[in-house]
């Protein structure tokens, strides 16, 4: 038999020229819808997120995200609206105490130069009050009862002048002659200087000193005048009876800690925060200087103070000193590593 195939080849043709089109159009059809379904879904979301994070990055922590959505897109953006108010509120915070160190600086400076002032007017008329007693005492026999007078204007005197000498001081500060010194040596004579005041208040000294203590680069004298400082507040604070233990040791390769602890009443939390503050004191007779210049000389040579205090058991009082060769303050890292230690 003899079967044309002609026209079963003119309906597939037919039909090609159908399913072609129709299959382009599905193909096209389902990329489309793809590509929207993931723009919905991923790239736009994406977008949003990195735009919020460069301007985040430009310091505009006010940028959010609003993405109402369960899956882990959501999530992100919810994470990253928590942290833009992390980060205002931080910024907030940094501004407010930038603000508050930059009128402290101001109000120290106007401190400074009153205290200034103020001195340089007083320690002329001072040094010719304590020349005429001396002067007036030779005129009178060691036995005469004027004597006693006498003495007890030259020692006002002798106080007044050193309360003059703490505003110079802390208004003109000089700036340390650093050198490699052994710390045990400064405290021995520390130590000295304030044996005789502690045997008339009934405290004993303890001394607890470190074993092959590294030297230190600092400046001898202003490391003195901060031990005698730290000393004598301990002393003054306990009144009459007590001990007074002062400790050094070595907490790191790079780290030497000197220790004042008494026995004291201690300090009382809600102005622990203020005793190196200048001209804040809580004794009658105090100027409020010796800590504030301390905090000062030891912020000089890279170091820090640290208080423990416990009111009714005592304070420690903790000068952190670091071993390395350098004038500058201790790093942000470096007094982390410390406080953690302590």
């Amino acid at each position: 038999m003899d079967v044309s195939l002609a026209p079963i080849r003119t309906r597939i043709n037919e039909v090609h020229k159908v399913l072609l089109p129709s299959a382009a159009l599905t193909v096209v059809a389902v990329f489309l819808a793809i590509w929207f379904s993931l723009s919905r879904t991923v790239t736009q979301p994406i977008s949003l997120l990195i735009k919020g994070m460069r301007r985040t990055e430009t310091g505009d922590f006010s940028a959010r995200i609003s993405l109402p959505r369960r899956d882990e897109l959501g999530q992100l953006a919810e994470r990253f609206n928590t942290m833009g108010e992390k980060l205002s509120s931080a910024r907030r915070e940094l501004e407010q105490y930038h603000q508050q160190q930059m009128m402290r600086a101001e109000k120290m400076v106007s401190l400074g130069q009153l205290a200034s002032s103020i001195a340089h007017e007083i320690k002329n008329p001072l040094a010719g009050i304590s020349g005429a007693m001396q002067v007036l005492a030779a005129e009178f026999p060691k036995e005469h009862p004027n004597q006693v007078i006498v003495k007890e204007i030259r020692g006002q005197v002798d106080r007044l002048n050193q309360v003059v000498q703490n505003l110079l001081d802390f208004a003109k500060p000089s700036q340390p002659r650093f050198v490699e010194a052994d710390i045990h040596e400064i405290l021995a004579r520390v130590l000295f200087l304030v044996k005789q005041q502690a045997r008339e208040l009934g405290i004993e000294l303890q001394e607890q000193f470190g074993q092959d203590l590294p030297s230190l680069w600092v400046d001898e004298k202003q490391i003195q005048q901060v031990f005698l400082n730290v000393s004598l507040n301990a002393l003054q604070a306990m009144g009459s009876g007590g001990k007074l233990t002062i400790r050094t040791l070595s907490r790191t390769a790079d780290r030497v800690a000197v220790e004042f602890q008494d026995t004291g009443p201690g300090i009382p939390p809600e102005i622990l925060n203020t005793v190196f503050q200048p001209f804040f004191t809580t004794k009658p007779k105090g100027t409020g200087l010796g800590l504030a210049i301390a905090q000062r000389i030891m912020r000089e040579h890279g170091g820090e103070i640290r208080i423990l205090s416990e009111p009714g058991k005592g304070t420690c009082f903790i000068l952190l000193f670091s071993t390395q060769r350098r004038n500058g303050r201790v790093s942000l890292e470096r007094q982390e590593e410390w406080h953690a230690a302590l």
